[in-house]
């Protein structure tokens, strides 16, 4: 069986470059996590857009912040019709922000080989 890293904190998060082997899933924290984030999302239907849910010169307002974007038809052509998460499961993902901490980490190869990467951008 694969022991926690040092480089990996009580809270499962990672600290400094660690690789695959150094760590174990939390199962626990796993699955408090989605209970959590399926306490105030439905990811089938709050996650994406659909070509039926929006209309040229709808104003989305950001969920944080003030800004706003004005749906335009060129927006609307890359819409999906329906939702790309609808009826799928996958088995491994990432969750990437935009801080910068994942250059020279060497994880490039490790988030590539995972089903469905979620890049978040705050």
């Amino acid at each position: 069986m694969k022991t926690t890293s040092p480089n990996v904190s009580r809270d499962g998060f990672a600290r400094g470059a660690a690789s695959a082997e150094q760590y174990c899933i939390n199962s626990t924290e796993v699955q408090m996590m989605r209970q959590h984030v399926l306490k105030f999302y439905n990811p089938k239907n709050n996650l994406t857009f659909t070509r039926d849910e929006l209309q040229t010169g709808q104003t989305l307002k950001y969920e944080v912040g003030r800004d706003i974007f004005n749906v335009s038809q060129d927006f609307l052509k890359v819409v999906p019709k329906e939702s790309l998460l609808k009826d799928r499961h996958f088995d491994t993902c990432a969750v990437v922000g935009n801080s910068g901490i994942l250059l020279n980490s060497n994880c490039g190869q490790q988030i590539d080989s995972m089903d469905f990467v979620i890049r978040c951008n705050l």
